[in-house]
């Protein structure tokens, strides 16, 4: 299940990454090491429309420093119990505009 989530969310991250970029400035590659510390010990809400508001259309990921990744739906708070849980690993880089 969270393999699922994790996917999807993932990939509209990536989009919005490279996205965001290539409207404002250069595009340029992210390392593997770049994006495991911008992502490591840090929540994200991702929403499936794109208003992280909508409680109902977002997930909140922790990313732990030790690999595990703790999914909440989005109206929860830091520390609530997680809806789903795994681990996350880099194992690959993705270059922007590529």
């Amino acid at each position: 299940m969270i393999t699922q989530y994790m996917l999807g969310s993932l990939v509209a991250l990536v989009l919005i990454a490279s996205a965001a970029p290539a409207v404002s400035q250069p595009t340029s590659s992210v390392s593997g090491d770049d994006l495991m510390a911008m992502v490591s010990g840090r929540s994200w809400a991702l929403s499936t429309y794109g208003n992280i508001s909508n409680p109902a259309t977002t997930m909140v990921w922790d990313f732990l420093k030790d690999g595990s990744v703790c999914a909440r739906p989005g109206a929860s708070k830091v520390g609530d119990k997680c809806f789903d849980k795994g681990r996350w690993a880099i194992r690959e880089t993705c270059c922007a505009g590529t």
